[in-house]
C-alpha cells in the first residue's frame, strides 16, 4: 500500500507543480517593461508578484535588475533584508 501512495504522490506532484507555475504572465510583463526601460511598471508588477510569492527567485532577480538600472543600490540592499 505504501508503494502505491508514493507513486500517486509522485505523479500528482509532477502534474501540479508545472501547472502552479504556468501563470508567469506578471513576470513576463515585468521583463518586457524592464527591456523597454519602463522601470516603474516593472517594479510595480514585480512587487505585486512578490506579495503573492515572496521567495520567487525570478521576481527577486528582476527587481534587482530594476534597481541596478536605476542605480538605486541602497534600495536593493534595503529590500534584501
Amino acid at each position: 500500500m505504501t508503494r502505491i501512495c508514493r507513486a500517486f504522490a509522485a505523479v500528482t506532484i509532477s502534474i501540479v507543480l508545472p501547472v502552479a507555475r504556468a501563470d508567469d504572465t506578471a513576470l513576463r510583463d515585468a521583463a518586457a517593461a524592464l527591456q523597454r526601460g519602463d522601470y516603474t511598471l516593472a517594479e510595480s508588477k514585480l512587487r505585486a508578484e512578490l506579495k503573492i510569492h515572496p521567495a520567487d527567485a525570478e521576481a527577486l532577480s528582476l527587481l534587482g535588475m530594476v534597481f541596478d538600472a536605476r542605480k538605486e543600490f541602497s534600495q536593493a540592499e534595503a529590500d534584501r533584508k
